[in-house]
């Protein structure tokens, strides 16, 4: 990806989500692994959801399509439906 190239979806999000250092301290994991999410184009389908809601409070919203294509999520809702690490969990 080239300086000149425009924000992705997926660098919109984090960054509407309070950043790569907030979303890494959010999860427990390194700052480089939120970046590679960039590189990948995509999210990991557990956290994308979390990352949408985070955005989410900060007036931004993206489709759960937008940061983890092609997963099918009417199957991957119902299987994270009890799934720990949401924001409610966090701000307790």
């Amino acid at each position: 990806m080239s300086d000149s190239a425009p924000d992705s979806r997926i660098q919109l999000a984090i960054r509407a989500a309070g950043g790569a250092t907030a979303i890494a301290t959010h999860f427990g994991i390194a700052r480089v692994s939120v970046h590679e999410w960039v590189k990948n184009g995509r999210i990991p389908p557990e956290k994308a959801p979390i990352v949408a809601e985070m955005a989410a409070k900060a007036g931004h919203y993206f489709t759960l399509a937008e940061l983890c294509p092609p997963v099918p999520w009417g199957v991957a809702a119902s299987h994270m439906a009890g799934a720990a690490g949401t924001v409610e969990a966090a701000a307790s």
